[in-house]
């Protein structure tokens, strides 16, 4: 008999004993059906099967109209038995009698739910049991990795100014619903960011994505406040692929690949404009996912909308991006504004012995220490600054923490986004459901490896 899982309902914040109790006697009531089972009489072999309230086995509740785990709202099942050739077992070649059961917990879009397991009798096995006991979550479809099919991206990033970038590089690199394409550095400083994602890549053991080189435009210069990471390390030194011109990079990923691709952008766009510029089919191929404007909030929550920096820093290529043919989806100051790690959830980072977790907390001692200032080198130490751009990375594969509207938005010449009728509308996260859950889930991915 193999361990079970339970899953607490929307809204739970804890497992209760009571909940562990009446899992347990589930569990052992299912048991004592296949017992029962086993030992019926041979005039029920052939018989159509039979449930355990039709044994007199007792349940609290009403089943629902297919009396299964698929009757709660969301719950996706998926089972593959496979039987094959028969006579002796010959190791590598069969006969094969194997399966899989497949229980997504909210669809096919991920969304972690709380959970916990039982052993009834130590005989089974669950892969997984580790995780759920560490973090309380089960936060992957209970299915192989194998079987599911990941989200191609490309991440378009000024990362080497504010060090929340590097934190959804991360993000992005411990995201199963991910497949990591390629990296392109955003908005000048072009060799500077090169670097910085190409150590950060080697660092974390993922030199199999290449990275791209991105326009040589303004601001230029080769320093910036995570230069200190990668004093001395040579771009040519990186045993991946390096595109140096990495919008065109950009282009070829997208025309060649069989499926669409999700461009992740996480800063100025002139490098996205550009793109569509020389090559406006791509938007027919891939959808936009940013971290751009400003809507009906500001910065913290505060209750007039700024001129949010990634637009302002280019309205004109903001608006070329935001107009073109392809689904735009953004996380605006609105909700990305209000996110940090603090107390038990930050320390979990921070301590963290993950190679991406030690990556981030590295770059972010060296992001503060460039400061100068004393009471931002001790921030590091007990809260991260406003991680914006790892909301973008979740929206790319769920919606569900946020409360998204599509919203006709006007890019200005100043760098707000305003609401206006005859504009093109765009898919914005405008608040959240649960910000705390959000939260939850970004420390645990991204110390998800020990």
């Amino acid at each position: 008999m193999s361990p079970g899982v339970y899953q607490a309902r929307d809204g739970e914040r804890e497992m209760r004993r009571s909940s562990l109790h009446t899992a347990k006697l589930t569990l052992l009531c299912g048991a004592a059906v296949a017992a029962v089972l086993v030992a019926a009489p041979s005039s029920v072999v052939g018989q159509a099967p039979e449930r355990a309230s039709d044994w007199g086995i007792p349940f609290s509740g009403k089943p629902g109209p297919l009396n299964a785990i698929t009757d709660v709202a969301g719950v996706t099942v998926g089972m593959v038995t496979l039987i094959s050739g028969d006579g002796p077992l010959v190791k590598g070649q069969g006969p094969i009698r194997t399966g899989v059961t497949a229980i997504l917990p909210r669809g096919k879009m991920f969304d972690p739910v709380y959970a916990g397991w039982d052993t009834l009798n130590g005989n089974g096995d669950m892969t997984g049991t580790h995780w759920i006991t560490e973090s309380g979550f089960l936060d992957e479809t209970a299915e192989p990795a194998s079987a599911r099919k990941r989200i191609p991206v490309i991440l378009a990033t000024d990362i080497g100014d504010d060090i929340d970038d590097t934190w959804a590089l991360g993000l992005i690199l411990r995201s199963p619903e991910l497949d990591l394409k390629l990296v392109v550095g955003e908005y000048g400083r072009a060799t500077y960011r090169a670097r910085l994602l190409a150590r950060f890549l080697e660092r974390v053991g993922r030199t199999d994505v290449p990275v791209g080189v991105g326009m040589d435009i303004e601001p230029k210069g080769d320093g910036g406040r995570q230069a200190e990471w990668i004093k001395g390390y040579d771009l040519k030194a990186y045993p991946g692929k390096v595109y140096a011109d990495g919008v065109q990079a950009m282009i070829d990923l997208v025309m060649q690949s069989e499926e669409p691709v999700t461009l992740i952008a996480i800063g100025p766009l002139p490098n996205v404009a550009e793109a569509l510029r020389r090559e406006p089919r791509i938007a027919q191929h891939a959808r936009f996912v940013g971290m751009q404007g400003s809507v009906r909030k500001g910065c913290g929550g505060t209750p007039k909308p700024d001129a949010e920096w990634n637009v302002k820093a280019n309205p004109q290529a903001c608006r070329a991006v935001f107009t073109a043919a392809w689904d735009v989806t953004i996380t605006p100051l609105d909700t990305c504004g209000l996110v940090r790690l603090r107390g038990d959830k930050y320390a979990k980072v921070r301590d963290s012995k993950d190679p991406v977790a030690v990556a981030i907390m590295e770059n972010y001692r060296a992001w503060t220490a460039s400061s100068g200032e004393t009471s931002l080198k001790a921030l590091s130490e007990t809260a991260s600054s406003t991680l914006f751009d790892t909301v973008a990375v979740y929206l790319a594969f769920s919606h569900d923490l946020c409360a998204m509207e599509r919203v006709p938005l006007q890019v200005t010449d100043d760098g707000f986004t305003r609401i206006e009728p005859s504009a093109k509308a765009v898919l914005a996260a405008l608040d959240w459901k649960d910000l705390s859950r959000f939260e939850d889930l970004l420390a645990s991915r991204l110390t998800s490896h020990p």
